[in-house]
């Protein structure tokens, strides 16, 4: 007995039958692809709605706005037109604290303040360890003058702690043009600090008597050199140009 004997029974009705379902493969396409054109439409009408909403938010394309200038990357020679990037300035280089390897607290110790002529002298070297000029002397300045510039470190090495930020902020690729100008001129003068001249006058009211004893000068074309022996090292400690203190 089939299912359709038993509705048959069931609905006390032997003549009764299902209707057939013509084309039933047909339909269920049709059906499918009603379905899937409907899914397109959602989709293509949630596209329209979010690309109006960027558009809106774009400051480009936003009716009334000012005009905003899109950086796009150039190669090859730039025009005269078109603008130059500013140079960035250089970083002062770091020195060593007080006690570092290479640098013993006994030959290069904390500098002092100065008390007057700070913009000709803004430090002053510590007195400890201060020997006045000897015979040997002018030709120890000479070597030192001669060896700076050669690099950072060793001008370090050659100068006393008071030096050291004059030292940071002005070196650069190749030293100090200074140092060099003057190691390649003749000396004008070499010698301690001359009695009753402004530079001398100066480096006592800022410095104090031991420093200025302990001075010894080399004045060249356009530069004053100052340097101190502390425990047999030469230091250079100062630079200024020759008409800044006569």
């Amino acid at each position: 007995m089939t299912d359709e004997d038993r509705l048959r029974r069931l609905m006390n009705d032997p003549g009764w039958s299902l209707p057939p379902w013509q084309n039933a493969e047909h339909r269920i396409r049709q059906a499918a692809r009603r379905q899937r054109a409907v899914t397109a439409s959602a989709g293509a009408a949630v596209a329209v709605v979010l690309a109006g909403v960027v558009l809106a938010a774009s400051p480009l394309l936003r009716p009334g706005s000012a005009p905003v200038a899109v950086r796009t990357p150039f190669h090859g020679t730039q025009s005269a037109t078109s603008p130059r990037p500013s140079p960035s300035p250089s970083l002062p280089r770091l020195t060593p604290a007080v006690g570092s390897i290479g640098f013993p607290a006994t030959i290069y110790p904390a500098a002092i303040r100065t008390r007057h002529h700070a913009s000709a002298l803004p430090l002053c070297p510590a007195p400890a360890g201060l020997e006045p000029p000897g015979p040997a002397t002018p030709a120890a300045a000479t070597a030192v003058l001669r060896k700076l510039s050669g690099s950072f470190h060793a001008d370090l090495q050659a100068s006393d702690r008071s030096a050291w930020p004059f030292l940071a902020s002005r070196w650069q690729a190749g030293g100090i043009r200074l140092f060099a100008k003057a190691a390649g001129l003749t000396p004008r003068y070499s010698g301690p600090l001359p009695p009753g001249a402004d530079l001398t006058r100066a480096v006592l009211l800022a410095c104090g008597s031991q420093v200025a004893t302990a001075t010894w000068e080399i004045i060249t074309r356009g530069s004053r050199i100052l340097f101190v022996t502390r425990r047999g090292h030469m230091l250079f400690y100062s630079l200024a140009r020759a008409t800044a203190l006569h």
